[in-house]
């Protein structure tokens, strides 16, 4: 009886040791936002023992690496995202909520939603799922950085540009472009969700549970501030 339990003792320890060494790797686009989700997850996967790691693609490859396995995930969706990728597996709670913000060089233009942007020329990131959805068939201008959006807003090549409050912020700091604005109030508000590949889906309920638990204490909240004091700087 002791050998069994001896073994058995044994066992539990090899998987557990297994499991506390193990990496993850996902694919993220290397926007501010991703950033700090990003850095929000990685508390959530230390909590389980798990390194969590991240190569940075443009939008639609980075879904495409996740959706093939060559990658373990994608930082962060909508929801819904798995309808065009269907090798990915959501976890159920956001990691993030992204204001979307116009910013325009024209302070007086009026913002209420989606459909209040159809007269403009309108600058989007490619390969974000959400604002190609919510600007089809408008006039828009994709391109593959947030920072040529405000540059392009600023030379008058577009009259609006569309990106998350956050980034926004960081960039009209950084580039000094005085004439370009945030409008108020935000266009839409989403919230953003960590997919993992389906090989992966024994970590849903774990990082489930590890950021419902983060957001109650005002864990996420404080990385979340922490990383744009230092994305500010």
């Amino acid at each position: 009886m002791r050998i069994v339990l001896i073994c058995a003792l044994s066992f539990f320890c090899f998987v557990f040791n297994a499991f506390a060494n193990e990496k993850i790797t996902i694919s993220n686009v290397g926007s501010e936002t991703s950033l700090i989700a990003f850095s929000i997850l990685s508390s959530a996967y230390k909590k389980l023992d798990i390194q969590l790691e991240y190569v940075e693609y443009p939008g639609k490859r980075a879904a495409i690496m996740a959706n093939s396995g060559k990658t373990d995930g994608d930082t962060m969706r909508i929801k819904g995202f798995d309808k065009d990728f269907p090798n990915l597996v959501m976890v159920p709670v956001p990691v993030i909520a992204i204001e979307w913000m116009a910013i325009a060089t024209d302070p007086t233009i009026e913002i209420n939603g989606w459909k209040s942007l159809a007269p403009y020329t309108i600058g989007i990131r490619l390969g974000i799922k959400k604002t190609e959805i919510a600007t089809k068939g408008m006039k828009v201008d994709k391109v593959n950085q947030y920072e040529s959006i405000v540059k392009k807003v600023s030379f008058g090549r577009n009259d609006i540009g569309v990106l998350p409050k956050i980034t926004a912020l960081i960039h009209l700091k950084k580039s000094g472009l005085a004439n370009v604005k945030i409008l108020e109030p935000p266009v839409d508000t989403t919230p953003l969700y960590h997919y993992l590949y389906k090989d992966n889906r024994h970590l849903v309920d774990g990082i489930a549970q590890a950021l419902k638990e983060m957001k109650s204490s005002g864990e996420t909240e404080k990385i979340m501030q922490k990383e744009i004091q230092k994305l500010l700087k």
